[in-house]
């Protein structure tokens, strides 16, 4: 979780500040993401990274977990 909340820190303004060009010109999410000048696209394609990891980080950890003690208890009732 430190490296979430590490790579989280330049989002930190953003979620203070949430006004970019494209909030006021939506046609311009249809620029390609290599015109000059245009971010939006990387941080949004940061943002939902870090999203998801956020979201599915502790989930795929319980299900190791539950995975791990369903083994455990497979082959203690086997043997």
């Amino acid at each position: 979780m430190e490296a979430i909340w590490v790579e989280s820190i330049p989002f930190q303004p953003l979620l203070i500040l949430t006004h970019f060009t494209v909030d006021a010109f939506p046609f311009l999410k249809y620029l390609p993401k290599w015109f000059p000048g245009i971010e939006f696209h990387k941080t949004g394609e940061r943002g939902k990274a870090l999203a998801l990891d956020l979201l599915m980080g502790p989930y795929m950890e319980v299900k190791s977990q539950v995975v791990c003690a369903w083994d455990d208890l497979s082959s203690d009732s086997l043997g």
